[in-house]
């Protein structure tokens, strides 16, 4: 790091970012990931993770860990910020138990996306980004991202994401958290 040029620092992380999560998590969120890291989170942190055009088949996965090991808070948030802004997938519905806990998902990732304030290194970075939409359903257009940009809808069980359609593509992601009461 210290041998390169200051211009260079902003695209050697980009680039290094795109693999290493972890450094990823702790660049843009330290806050956020500040007790280091449980097995659970080294497990998804490990995972390769493969755009939605470069799949050659339909990836499926249930997770289950011990209450409290974050991973509401490492799956639904920093990996889903990840998607966005390597353009890895072009929609995404969060599932959870109840609208209000999947509206809540959401409004953070748009909150990341509408306040370069709050987020200085992760916009110097990654923006600047366009996004249109509501709080609970948007597209962010990031640089260097997927050119169709990636949308987030909240969903919750007794509503519907059948059908579902963003810019002609159905959701190449879905997620659900606190599925099992």
């Amino acid at each position: 790091w210290a041998s390169l040029p200051t211009p260079h620092r902003p695209a050697a992380l980009r680039a290094r970012c795109r693999t290493d999560r972890d450094l990823f998590c702790l660049t843009f969120f330290p806050d956020v990931f500040d007790l280091g890291w449980s097995p659970v989170h080294l497990e998804f942190l490990g995972r390769t993770k493969v755009g939605w055009r470069d799949r050659t088949r339909q990836i499926q996965r249930a997770d289950l860990a011990p209450r409290g090991s974050s991973k509401t808070t490492l799956e639904n948030f920093a990996d889903l910020l990840h998607d966005a802004v390597y353009g890895l997938e072009v929609c995404t519905l969060v599932y959870s138990t109840t609208f209000p806990d999947s509206e809540r998902m959401v409004k953070a990732l748009h909150s990341v996306f509408t306040s370069p304030d709050a987020h200085p290194i992760f916009h110097s970075i990654y923006g600047p980004f366009r996004v249109t939409g509501t709080q609970t359903e948007f597209a962010v257009f990031c640089p260097g991202g997927e050119a169709l940009g990636s949308q987030y809808a909240a969903k919750s069980f007794g509503g519907s994401g059948r059908g579902h359609l963003y810019r002609n593509k159905r959701p190449s992601k879905i997620t659900m958290d606190d599925i099992v009461h």
